[in-house]
């Protein structure tokens, strides 16, 4: 139990560290120097994963199935079914 809420914490905390570079990266006036393309890409892989794999996947019953099949099955301690 200690685990998940350590695990949760750190998913947690990447997606903040995420959010704050891309706000840095939004301001006005940056200099080209700070656009690093290996940073922009590593930032949106992050953001794509949680969103396919830990958001959408409560939305849309067809990429829960593809995505994370085991919140499906009942009986399972994070099952969407009874």
């Amino acid at each position: 139990m200690q685990d998940d809420v350590q695990e949760q914490a750190q998913i947690l905390l990447s997606v903040e560290a995420c959010m704050a570079c891309l706000q840095i990266l939004a301001a006005p006036g940056m200099p080209k120097q700070v656009y690093k393309e290996e940073l922009i890409d590593r930032l949106v892989g992050l953001v794509r994963f949680h969103l396919l794999h830990n958001v959408l996947v409560f939305y849309d019953a067809a990429l829960c199935q593809a995505q994370r099949p085991e919140l499906l099955k009942p009986g399972a301690p994070w099952s969407l079914t009874s």
